[in-house]
């Protein structure tokens, strides 16, 4: 079996390898949830929307990163960025072969009320989502907690 590298994990977007970095929210003490930052108050500025501690909200754009809280490793999906005019569907279909698959978790729900928005994880290590977001905001999910060797396919099907 290959050696986990702690910094580093190996995925297959859309049927291409990826090998990213892990962004390291642990050494600043937050959890995965607080790294995503999730605005769920129209008080707020930036409401109903990810407000992650790089700033990776992108313009129509599907961004996928890898982060390592407190409370373990996650992968956090965010469509979009607030009030940039635009807003969008997304599915992904994915799977996950390892030893903390069948016991991944959704860490994060952005955003439930906007329209189709669930994931469904089963045992057996897939896992499906649908989401749909106004021009105001963003959309995704934080999945969690990973540990050990995994391997992680996902296809982003529109």
């Amino acid at each position: 079996a290959p050696a986990c590298i702690a910094e580093y994990v190996s995925a297959t977007i859309d049927g291409q390898p990826v090998t990213a970095q892990v962004f390291d929210a642990k050494s600043k003490g937050y959890t995965l949830a607080e790294w995503y930052n999730y605005r769920q108050s129209s008080a707020e500025p930036l409401d109903y929307s990810a407000a992650t501690a790089e700033h990776l909200e992108t313009a129509d754009t599907a961004v996928y990163a890898f982060v390592r809280g407190t409370d373990g490793l996650g992968l956090a999906v965010i469509f979009d960025k607030p009030s940039d005019n635009s807003g969008g569907r997304a599915t992904i279909d994915g799977t996950c072969e390892g030893p903390s698959c069948d016991s991944l978790v959704y860490i994060i729900a952005d955003d439930g009320h906007e329209g189709p928005a669930a994931i469904d994880i089963n045992t057996g290590s897939s896992f499906s989502g649908s989401w749909r977001w106004w021009p105001c905001c963003t959309d995704g999910y934080m999945l969690g907690h990973f540990g050990g060797c995994q391997t992680m396919n996902m296809q982003l099907r529109n």
